[in-house]
């Protein structure tokens, strides 16, 4: 129990944290007649409030009735959610009842774990990729049954098309030597890699290996091997 306590309006406080919902304290004796007393009683999860009268030099008893705890609901249910390969996707709810509530996000029925967002009011998911496709949901618990069980909603993941950030660059290599050529993509992933020359698809045999990845590799070359390479990438 908190001690009463002054307060310039000349009333004063007390606050009973779980325990009985009934106890006895003696008010300061500087108090004037019918200054007020306010008590707040938090128990079984419930703050309850109650208001007297003061007289002085007396002890006071106040009593109350703490309602009963209300179960979970789903107040504001969670939203579908379209983000862009590599975005950041969150979703929401609001929960009715009574507080304190305890969340636990699922990705398709499955409780998220290593994400510190899974257990609040909103999950955040960074960097999502087609992997994070799924439908999520939440449940939403504070110790009165049966929990709250929120609607299962979708993320979609658009892909972003493939983008060249590194070309490959020119080579000069001896009769029999090796030499390669390298390629460096971002978007959305997987990518396949078609390394071509003269405009038509190579096949790894040969002198050529790599030719379905991102660095086609030349191996004892030979004069016929000179000319124009590029490669062509794709995703979904």
């Amino acid at each position: 129990m908190v001690l009463p306590h002054e307060c310039a309006s000349g009333s004063v406080s007390a606050t009973v944290t779980g325990g009985p919902t009934s106890f006895t304290f003696t008010p300061p004796v500087n108090f004037a007649d019918n200054d007020t007393i306010t008590v707040n009683i938090v128990a079984a999860q419930v703050t309850e409030q109650a208001s007297g009268t003061l007289h002085p030099s007396a002890n006071y008893s106040f009593s109350f009735n703490t309602a009963a705890p209300v179960a979970p609901g789903i107040a504001t249910q969670p939203q579908p959610q379209t983000v862009l390969a590599g975005g950041t996707a969150t979703f929401s709810v609001v929960a009715s009842g009574t507080a304190p509530f305890s969340y636990q996000w699922r990705k398709n029925g499955t409780a998220i774990s290593g994400n510190g967002s899974a257990t609040s009011s909103t999950l955040t998911l960074t960097n999502v990729q087609s992997t994070d496709v799924a439908n999520y949901d939440v449940v939403v618990t504070n110790g009165v049954n049966p929990p709250a069980t929120s609607n299962a909603v979708g993320l979609t993941v658009t892909p972003v098309a493939p983008n060249i950030v590194t070309q490959p660059v020119p080579q000069t290599v001896a009769a029999g030597g090796t030499t390669t050529f390298t390629v460096a993509v971002n978007g959305s992933t997987p990518f396949s890699f078609q390394w071509r020359k003269g405009g038509s698809a190579l096949s790894n045999s040969g002198v050529f290996s790599g030719v379905t990845t991102a660095t086609l590799t030349l191996t004892g070359v030979a004069a016929g091997d000179a000319g124009s390479y590029d490669v062509v990438v794709t995703n979904a």
